[in-house]
């Protein structure tokens, strides 16, 4: 029986190559057809969106400093009138829970205030307080805060008084085109505040628990220490971060 060569073996086992059939041409033009009009619909989406200003680009990427609060004493400067008065008088730190960090006590007396020893220009601050007894407790935040150290500096303020917070204004010589007035948007007592100043180019807005009340303009100083007030409450603060923002062109 003569051999079968290999080249004959190869031949007679090899799968022929078919033309495609009508249904297979009809699915491969709908599946292009699918890819052609998800990518479409792509572009149109990301065309839709707005571009990002160099400012905005940089607020999404740039990073949050927590204020290391364990090393408060000596990242901020103490300040009060009562040239005999310690600091760990009026300010102490608490341990927090794990996720929420250490909290700063303020026995709100005397008064004065703790202020960064870093000036500050073009940023948005972030912050949480709370006061853990008095419905009318009264303290602030001060911004673009200025040498000399007194009672009061030339600042400007966003109030944390209780029925008032988030009312802005300039104060100890500072001045600015308006002036902010807000009312009834903070919590119960005992309950964490989260606040949210954002300072750039003389211009600064105010959120309070998500709710913007507003925005002065022209203020001067247009930079300075960040503060926070000892002001005769107690007031508890934690979770505080500071961002750079860029310039305005």
């Amino acid at each position: 029986m003569p051999a079968v060569s290999s080249r004959t073996e190869h031949q007679d086992f090899r799968e022929p190559i078919r033309p495609y059939g009508a249904a297979s041409r009809v699915l491969v033009v709908l599946a292009a057809f699918i890819c052609l009009a998800s990518l479409d619909h792509e572009r149109i989406r990301v065309q839709g969106q707005p571009t990002p200003s160099p400012a905005e680009t940089l607020l999404k990427a740039s990073e949050w400093e927590p204020s290391n609060l364990a090393e408060w004493q000596k990242r901020w400067a103490f300040y009060t009138p009562e040239k005999d008065s310690p600091r760990e008088k009026t300010w102490t730190l608490q341990k927090g829970a794990d996720n929420d960090g250490p909290t700063l006590i303020c026995l709100g007396k005397p008064y004065g205030y703790l202020r960064t020893r870093a000036a500050h220009e073009d940023f948005e601050f972030q912050f949480q307080w709370r006061y853990p007894k008095d419905v009318n407790g009264n303290s602030g935040i001060l911004v673009h805060t200025n040498e000399p150290d007194k009672i009061w500096p030339k600042a400007i303020q966003v109030q944390l008084h209780g029925p008032k917070a988030g009312s802005t204004f300039p104060l100890g010589g500072a001045t600015s085109e308006n002036t902010l007035e807000a009312k009834d948007i903070s919590l119960p007592v005992n309950q964490w505040n989260t606040g949210v100043v954002t300072c750039r180019a003389g211009s600064i807005s105010v959120t309070i628990n998500g709710k913007k009340v507003g925005e002065i303009t022209g203020c001067n100083p247009g930079k300075g220490f960040i503060a926070l007030q000892s002001e005769g409450s107690e007031i508890h603060f934690r979770k505080l971060s500071v961002r750079k923002l860029a310039a305005e062109k």
